[in-house]
């Protein structure tokens, strides 16, 4: 095993002279010149625009074409030791596919179904997230069998947030900073920024996961064939199950799969971002996790907003520790464990969760808060 506490984000001066608001002036001004670029191609080839298939692939290509030149042709001395493109333009390029396609096209077909398939897509793949990634293969929180892996592998692959060693490994080096942060950095880190912490960590380089990471069989092969699954799985299903059931598939495509990768997006950044900035910090933890009942108020998250919970005891397959905290992940994991899908939950005993709090109320008391 490959050790953790290493620098995670490219260091230097050239960070500091990159003027971020240039930047994504540039790459908007980009994305509008490529749009009008777009809708004219489409008026003149195919007499109209239809708000189809093919205007989003037209309009799309262009804009991620027009803003991929304008930025990288200001910041060419800096772009290759520094910015990360290809997130960049994903981000950008799925946003406005959801946004103005999606948008247009829910409006003007709107359909019960697409809603329905867009929110059971939100759910599984979510829990993907929350129950694969981050609580059985980041923190170990409990077994399963190697099936249940894959598909939970599969429906983290369609979430489009990489793959898991890349996912796993950020997600160490988050938690590894808590009370090392001069050795090891933490890929968004709050202190940086509201916005940096939120999706701002994902436009600059860092370093990859290194090969000497062990991943167990089923790790192994969803990092080998990410790319299919996540394009098979993330919008190449929803749009079939549409096509066969009610005939839409452009319909389940973007609810299913563009506006739904967006929610999703933004759900995990939350966690990263506003999860780390308000809400309390019962245990008293130096990282800013905090509890965030502002994320309590929509049920996005599945279970995630309890964060100062999970910092304080990372392993515990619970984030809410309370019957009020809701988790929908901790009640998926003990769900399966009574039907023998899972085993050997790791939970922190109600004693030891006492004596942290009871320690955090002291310490805070001794620095007259």
């Amino acid at each position: 095993m490959t050790n953790l506490a290493t620098e995670n984000i490219v260091a230097g001066p050239l960070r500091e002279k990159i003027d971020i608001i240039v930047l994504c002036s540039l790459h908007v001004l980009g994305l509008t010149i490529g749009m009008a670029l777009g809708l004219t191609a489409e008026w003149i080839l195919f007499d109209g625009i239809e708000g189809g298939i093919i205007s989003t692939a037209v309009i799309t290509i262009c804009s991620v074409f027009f803003g991929l030149i304008l930025t990288t042709r200001y910041y060419c001395q800096f772009t290759s030791q520094v910015l990360e493109l290809f997130n960049i333009n994903l981000i950008v390029a799925v946003h406005l596919i959801a946004i103005v396609g999606g948008s247009y096209y829910m409006i003007a077909h709107f359909a019960w179904q697409n809603i329905a398939l867009g929110v059971a897509m939100f759910i599984i793949c979510g829990h993907g997230i929350t129950a694969g990634y981050h609580r059985l293969f980041t923190h170990r929180s409990y077994k399963t069998f190697p099936w249940i892996e894959k598909l939970l592998l599969i429906a983290a692959a369609a979430s489009v947030q990489g793959n898991v060693k890349q996912w796993l490994y950020d997600h160490h080096l988050h938690h590894g900073s808590d009370n090392r942060p001069s050795v090891v950095k933490d890929p968004y880190d709050i202190r940086r920024g509201l916005l940096y912490a939120h999706f701002g960590w994902l436009f600059w380089k860092r370093k990859l996961a290194p090969d000497n990471i062990i991943l167990s069989q089923s790790a192994a092969w969803q990092v080998k064939y990410y790319g299919w699954l996540m394009i098979g799985f993330g919008f190449g299903l929803p749009g079939l199950i549409a096509w066969l059931l009610w005939n839409d598939p452009l319909g389940g495509l973007m609810a299913g799969g563009f506006i739904r990768v967006v929610l999703e997006w933004h759900a995990t950044w939350c966690i990263n971002s506003v999860a780390h900035k308000f809400g309390t910090n019962p245990f008293n933890r130096p990282d800013q996790s905090q509890n965030s009942f502002i994320l309590c108020i929509v049920l996005l998250f599945l279970g995630e907003m309890w964060h100062n919970n999970h910092h304080e005891f990372p392993p515990d397959y619970r984030s809410g520790f309370s019957w009020w905290q809701f988790d929908s992940t901790k009640w998926l994991i003990w769900t399966m464990s009574k039907f023998g899908l899972t085993w050997d939950l790791k939970k922190t005993p109600r004693w030891k969760i006492k004596r942290a709090l009871k320690r955090a109320k002291g310490q805070s008391l001794s620095l007259g808060c």
